[in-house]
């Protein structure tokens, strides 16, 4: 199993200096897509050690402009009836 990871994330890294899609690069290669999207999955998990990005970023206003900010300037309102105020 060890050989064909390793060979397999040679394609992978091969893929990852290309242009093409995962699709069109496993086409060219002869091999299925759905396999050489679970190795770049499986490289990715082994190689990619960053933490995830947030889902949400907390923006602060600073704090001189904490008294102008009182007034709501935009407001969205969702068909889930959740609410999006910009102060």
């Amino acid at each position: 199993m060890e050989n064909k990871r390793s060979i397999m994330f040679s394609y992978v890294k091969e893929w990852l200096k290309t242009d093409l899609t995962k699709k069109r690069f496993a086409e060219e290669h002869q091999f299925s897509v759905y396999s050489f999207q679970y190795w770049c999955k499986i490289y990715e998990q082994t190689h990619c050690t960053s933490e995830p990005h947030p889902q949400f970023i907390e923006i602060k206003p600073k704090k001189e402009l904490v008294d102008l900010s009182r007034k709501v300037q935009m407001e969205l309102t969702l068909p889930s009836g959740i609410q999006i105020k910009i102060y």
